[in-house]
């Protein structure tokens, strides 16, 4: 039976932050009366409050035994709007379990890393509230911040308000760089301006902090981890692209080719929808992980990649106005929903559905 067909896919798919956080801990609860309650559950409270004057929060749950030797770490919302669809699919992955269509193999437990960046996700941004792109945040800060090449080309298309004037510079700069070399530039990471996208910041963001407490607090080094941070909007529609940033050649690469085969892709290599990119979240990861682990990024495509760079643009420029965060909010709110959690039933099933196919694998017994 395949498990999707368990309920409408517009089920698992909430619009607010409140209400998706309540869904997961609903399925939480009905696991729980099964006697599979959480062996810890970490809450990490956020300083500011959500559009709708809601309390944020990451929550961090650990499933199975403490004790165990293998690890599954499955995350969502690490660019907050894409934490939609990513909730969607950690629900619906705790109801897969409540029914028996998932089990984790012995001597392996789940965490769930819920909404990384609870404001980013509240607030329908992909930033968090100091416009850190937390995807490039994980840096060292005690040395000189890096100097993207090219970047200076690109800031002036990234900040430019007239649509027509960017796509005539953004196209001449792609003649100029060729499709790599543009990816690189545009989406890398900058450090140095808050107002425009893909900001690294200049100190650790909030989701930062929470993910160098949960690998201490869970006492994750060491463990065989495999890590499935979930995101939205880059690819082909509905496709999933499990993307591996671990240099070449190095023993989690072959980890995450024996899990997966060739279905991995590997930005360094060239076969990926992505990019190269500076500070991302896999590098805390990657200074844990022994060699039977690895980190994958599950990217679930959306639009094309001009289409994703005008979204960001657009609403980067709506957030650098002077009107108050709500009103930015009611601009900026239905483009990166339909951009990043389209309301299309094929789209969603197929989100759910891969999920499902990469959960299964990975409870199968023969990963670790």
């Amino acid at each position: 039976m395949i498990p999707v067909a368990l309920g409408s896919p517009d089920n698992w798919f909430e619009k607010r932050f409140s209400y998706a956080r309540r869904r997961l801990l609903d399925h939480l609860s009905e696991l729980e009366e099964q006697g599979l309650a959480p062996e810890y559950h970490e809450i990490f409270k956020h300083p500011q409050q959500g559009p709708y004057g809601e309390s944020l929060a990451t929550d961090a749950i650990w499933l199975g035994s403490l004790s165990a030797e293998n690890v599954i770490v499955l995350g969502s919302a690490t660019h907050g709007a894409e934490g939609y669809a990513g909730s969607a699919i950690q629900s619906f992955i705790l109801h897969c379990l409540t029914r028996n269509k998932l089990r984790l193999p012995p001597n392996c437990a789940l965490v769930l890393v819920h909404a990384l960046n609870p404001w980013g996700m509240a607030w329908h941004r992909r930033c968090d509230e100091q416009g850190i792109d937390v995807n490039r945040n994980f840096i060292d800060f005690s040395q000189p911040l890096p100097q993207p090449v090219a970047y200076e080309l690109v800031r002036e298309c990234l900040t430019e308000p007239d649509e027509v004037r960017r796509e005539k510079a953004l196209a001449s700069l792609l003649d100029q760089l060729g499709q790599q070399g543009f990816d690189e530039a545009v989406f890398g990471g900058q450090y140095h301006d808050p107002l425009a996208p893909f900001y690294g910041g200049q100190q650790k963001s909030f989701s930062r902090e929470v993910t160098e407490s949960v690998l201490k607090q869970f006492a994750l080094a060491g463990r065989n981890l495999m890590v499935i941070d979930l995101h939205t909007g880059l690819g082909p529609w509905g496709y999933g692209e499990l993307i591996c940033d671990h240099p070449i050649d190095t023993p989690q690469e072959a980890f995450a080719m024996k899990a997966f085969g060739e279905s991995v892709a590997m930005p360094a290599r060239g076969n990926s929808f992505s990019a190269v990119k500076e500070g991302l979240l896999d590098y805390a990861w990657h200074q844990v992980m022994s060699e039977r682990s690895c980190f994958l990024t599950l990217e679930f495509g959306t639009y094309d990649s001009r289409a994703l760079l005008k979204t960001l643009v657009d609403e980067h420029l709506v957030w650098a106005g002077d009107s108050d965060a709500k009103v930015k909010h009611g601009e900026s709110y239905h483009r990166m929903m339909q951009h990043f959690c389209p309301n299309d039933i094929y789209w969603r099933q197929s989100v759910l559905f891969k999920s499902w196919q990469v959960m299964d694998r990975l409870c199968s017994g023969d990963v670790f």
